[in-house]
């Protein structure tokens, strides 16, 4: 088992923090605002710890264009690279 990930019930395994950052900055470039509901459960009927930290990684992004998505985006991932250790498996 990974320290660095971090287990909910059910065996869930969520990643650093700065990998929903990046994400949620990527899909905001990509796609704009977060246009569905923060998901509450999964297709088991377990609660959606990977859908919530996702959407809630986009959903912080809410309001900012393309441009300055992609700039978080760049920024977010710069500041990833500089602690590996930390970040990446």
């Amino acid at each position: 088992m990974c320290p660095r990930t971090q287990h909910r019930p059910g065996g869930v395994a969520l990643k650093p923090a700065v990998y929903y950052d990046i994400v949620g900055a990527q899909a905001q470039a990509t796609h704009g605002d977060v246009a569905i509901p923060c998901p509450d459960w999964n297709d088991v009927g377990a609660v959606d710890y990977l859908g919530k930290a996702l959407w809630n990684g986009h959903d912080q992004y809410k309001g900012n264009t393309a441009e300055q998505a992609r700039a978080i985006y760049c920024q977010k991932f710069s500041e990833a690279l500089a602690n590996k250790a930390k970040n990446f498996f």
